[in-house]
């Protein structure tokens, strides 16, 4: 699960919109931060870095943290 610097807050808040739905459409997570009062553009804006970070920390959970993947590549 990603995780955001601050404990609260409008970025926050979204966060943990995504983070509790995470294979939710887009369009649905970006609804649910407007009903919660979340401005558009700053829950758009965090969707992307959100969507960014979880799936660096998937990557990094299947390639044990990018170790594997990189001993294959100079083998």
């Amino acid at each position: 699960m990603a995780k955001t610097k601050r404990s609260s807050g409008a970025v926050a808040k979204a966060w943990k919109i995504f983070n509790k739905q995470p294979k939710a459409d887009r369009k649905d997570l970006l609804a649910a931060c407007e009903k919660a009062g979340i401005n558009s553009s700053t829950a758009k804006t965090q969707y992307q870095r959100w969507l960014h970070a979880s799936k660096s920390e998937r990557a990094a959970k299947v390639n044990g943290n990018g170790s594997e993947k990189k001993e294959a590549a100079a083998s």
